[in-house]
């Protein structure tokens, strides 16, 4: 079993990409592994100063103006909780101790600052099982907002790049647990499969948590297990 302590453990969404487009400014390889997952626990910058190819690729880019990521408002606001919803539902579903979870926009914190947070109670995890439904959880929330942006009919790869970088700190996350609990050469994006698995299983759950929390802006722990009582209660 695992021990849960009261301590806040968060899964952080924010919106401080670049003014420029990423994917046209990546090497081929990074391209590759941005659709998969963020390719480093870093910024847009950390990236294109390790890799001479994507620094070059970026230099000779033009510049086109276009505002990150390419989306309508309510567009992005809705994948913004359709990423947290997915933390939350994958959390719940691998008996992970959800606390809480909330988004805002520009005009709620201020400008660049757009963002959502799923908060945790931190654990000791002690088998191979729970490590592995720990790190559905983190990647749940970009795959989730990839599905949804792709039958909303806005899954661009230049789009599903954008979203990668805002999950970059969940990306972060996955890193950190694979090098405490897996040996060297771990696959980077071990747990996605299995996060994958929890949104086709759980899409209903998602949706509904996503309604709530666009229209609520912060719900407790106490909110979500009224809200996925029947007709969404989560089989466990």
């Amino acid at each position: 079993m695992n021990s849960w302590h009261r301590r806040p453990r968060v899964s952080a969404w924010w919106t401080d990409l670049p003014d420029l487009r990423l994917y046209d400014r990546m090497c081929p390889v990074h391209q590759a592994q941005a659709l998969i997952r963020w390719p480093i626990s870093g910024t847009w910058q950390d990236l294109r100063d390790q890799c001479r190819p994507c620094l070059t690729t970026s230099l000779l880019a033009s510049a086109d103006g276009t505002a990150l990521p390419d989306l309508p408002t309510a567009v992005f606001e809705r994948a913004k909780a359709i990423h947290e919803a997915a933390h939350v539902v994958a959390g719940i579903t691998a008996g992970v101790p959800i606390l809480g979870v909330e988004i805002w926009d520009d005009m709620e914190r201020g400008p660049r600052l757009n963002g959502g947070l799923t908060t945790i109670a931190t654990g000791d995890w002690e088998t191979p099982v729970q490590i592995l439904a720990y790190l559905a959880m983190i990647w749940a929330g970009q795959e989730a907002a990839d599905r949804y942006l792709t039958t909303a009919g806005y899954g661009t790869t230049a789009n599903r790049c954008d979203l990668r970088y805002v999950a970059r700190h969940d990306a972060a996350k996955a890193d950190n647990t694979i090098a405490q609990y897996f040996r060297p050469g771990a696959n980077p994006a071990t747990g996605i499969h299995e996060a994958r698995t929890v949104i086709d299983n759980h899409w209903p759950q998602i949706a509904a948590v996503a309604d709530a929390l666009i229209a609520r802006r912060i719900l407790t722990r106490q909110d979500l297990d009224a809200l996925l009582a029947t007709p969404h209660r989560i089989a466990r």
